[in-house]
């Protein structure tokens, strides 16, 4: 896939993802059959892409293997969906620099602009429903993802399991992890990752819509009255 194609399609997948009118064509599409949300889902996870999306839900199953949950569709309306049956909304966020430094090391075919202009759309359509999802911040979900169970346990009355795992035990998980995946795409923390988003972050903080996205994820955090 050419550079054209591959930023039409990353656009048009976000567009549709974020338009309640044109959501339902993800129903159709095969590969979300088993993650898009429906009334008997027991939980939906989204973030923008980079987000924690990968680690949260790949933990989040390992210890809760009987839980459907709805997810990586990385799509607003999948969130306001799942508000709508009355099923937990997760709503991962994450600093744009970040998420879409790592967005552009994942796939450096991948326009910036392009990439912006997903992240802070995917943010104002989820803003009006911010306090009806459980907010979670990337940094505090790296740092204890038990911290993030318990508290989606307590603001939706539920009794998901919680992984009672230490440092070092989080540490070799995703270590045997990264070892499936090639490095720039892990879900995980590793070296070659690091150094390039290192060079990308500085490309995206460059772009003259870049503050357009930091005031997106300011306006998640402000509106929400738990922000972790």
């Amino acid at each position: 896939m050419n550079k054209i194609e591959k930023n039409a399609r990353f656009f048009l997948g976000n567009y549709i993802g974020n338009n309640k009118i044109l959501f339902p064509i993800n129903y159709h599409r095969k590969q979300f059959a088993d993650r898009i949300i429906a009334p008997e889902m027991d939980i939906c996870i989204e973030g923008f892409q980079r987000s924690g999306n990968s680690f949260f839900v790949s933990i989040f199953k390992r210890f809760n293997h009987h839980i459907k949950v709805a997810h990586h569709l990385h799509s607003s309306v999948q969130l306001i969906k799942a508000i709508e049956y009355n099923i937990p909304a997760v709503l991962l966020i994450r600093e744009p620099q970040d998420s879409l430094a790592s967005l552009i090391t994942w796939d450096e075919k991948l326009s910036i602009g392009i990439a912006i202009s997903t992240y802070i759309d995917f943010y104002a359509s989820i803003l009006p429903f911010v306090d009806k999802c459980y907010l979670v911040n990337f940094k505090a979900l790296i740092k204890s993802p038990d911290h993030i169970i318990s508290g989606i346990n307590e603001k939706f009355n539920t009794d998901f399991n919680l992984t009672n795992l230490d440092q070092a035990h989080l540490t070799s998980l995703m270590n045997e992890t990264n070892k499936l995946f090639v490095q720039t795409n892990s879900p995980f923390p590793n070296a070659l990752k690091s150094e390039r988003n290192k060079v990308n972050k500085a490309r995206v903080m460059e772009h003259r819509s870049f503050n357009k996205a930091k005031k997106a994820y300011e306006n998640i955090l402000n509106s929400s009255s738990l922000t972790k």
